[in-house]
């Protein structure tokens, strides 16, 4: 069970906690600190490898968002993964005085808290939600791709049913993103293999 500090107490005790998990995350890679540093530098950032250990010690008793994203980054993890590390501490103080479980924690930081009631509609919750489903039908179509081209490698294979999924679960997609964009809402762009499909059949919709 977390100790919960005092709110002058707090700020020093949770940039520590972020430090010791970037030490046992940069342990993991194998990496130096010296290694680190250089690998913030190599994506335009200068973390220097004595703020570095500042960090991962407790002398440093603020780490910047800049340097949070960016250490993240060159550490291969999720910067939430950072702040509150699933599988370790049971509880997490997320506030002075208010310890929740971890997996609260990242769901309160990532706005996925389970709600009883809808979200609004016009709310931030409703916004990410539909960007996460956008996220997902993205998913779905790339691997009716796959599947269609993996048919398409096997000789005398019936590829109605393959086209026929790729084609709905791209039509899907793109009735999603034509709604987006109708509430203002631009949807991050198509990974360049399923942009192709989708213009590929745009031409030959308009040839037909």
């Amino acid at each position: 069970m977390m100790i919960t500090m005092s709110t002058s107490e707090w700020p020093a005790a949770f940039t520590l906690a972020v430090g010791q998990e970037i030490r046992r995350v940069r342990n993991a890679r194998g990496l130096t600190a010296d290694e680190l540093s250089a690998a913030c530098a190599a994506l335009g950032a200068e973390v220097p490898s004595r703020a570095l250990t500042n960090l991962e010690t407790g002398r440093r008793g603020a780490l910047p968002v800049t340097d949070l994203l960016v250490l993240a980054r060159a550490l291969k993890v999720a910067p939430i993964s950072l702040l509150f590390p699933l599988g370790g501490e049971d509880e997490v103080e997320v506030l002075p005085g208010h310890n929740v479980a971890a997996w609260d924690a990242v769901a309160w930081f990532t706005d996925e808290q389970v709600r009883e009631d809808a979200a609004p509609i016009s709310g931030p919750r409703a916004v990410i939600d539909r960007y996460r489903a956008h996220a997902a039908a993205v998913h779905t179509a790339l691997v009716s791709l796959r599947i269609r081209e993996d048919r398409r490698r096997q000789p005398g294979a019936n590829m109605a049913y393959a086209d026929a999924m790729l084609a709905d679960d791209v039509r899907c997609l793109l009735e999603m993103r034509e709604a987006m964009l109708q509430d203002g809402l631009v949807p991050a762009p198509l990974p360049p293999r399923l942009a192709a499909v989708w213009e590929h059949d745009a031409r030959s919709d308009a040839s037909a």
